[in-house]
């Protein structure tokens, strides 16, 4: 009986090993924006567009940086984006330093994503950067 349980786990063990080894674990992506300042009349967002032709799962954060650290100010958490959609996670003010952090279940060919710059005084985007 032992023998018969250590022939079963030992091919349990051989097909989980052949499993992983053809398909691999499932890779993750992630793009940074440049660290921005927000003037005191502005929000800063993250914006991310799946342009691929199927859906993606997208995790958008907006972090927070100053000397002493970082903090998540914003988290969308794992999302299913369908193709050409876009997912925003905003807002940080008053001359705060933040980032985008963008992480992709796939490859990062498959979003664009930027920081903005939101003036609410004037009502318009004054600063796009891209993430990469």
């Amino acid at each position: 009986m032992t023998c018969v349980f250590r022939t079963k786990l030992h091919v349990a063990l051989l097909i989980a090993t052949i499993i992983v080894a053809t398909y691999g674990p499932a890779e993750a992506a992630v793009l940074f924006s440049p660290a921005t300042l927000a003037p005191s009349t502005a929000n800063l967002q993250c914006l991310v567009t799946n342009v691929s032709e199927k859906p993606v799962t997208i995790q958008v954060q907006l972090i927070k940086t100053d000397g002493s650290g970082s903090s998540i100010v914003k988290d969308t958490t794992p999302i299913v984006v369908p193709a050409g959609r876009s997912i925003n996670s905003s807002e940080l003010t008053t001359g705060d330093v933040a980032y985008c952090k963008v992480t992709i279940k796939g490859s990062k060919t498959a979003v664009r994503g930027a920081i903005l710059v939101f003036d609410t005084h004037i009502g318009a985007i004054v600063l796009q950067l891209p993430t990469t």
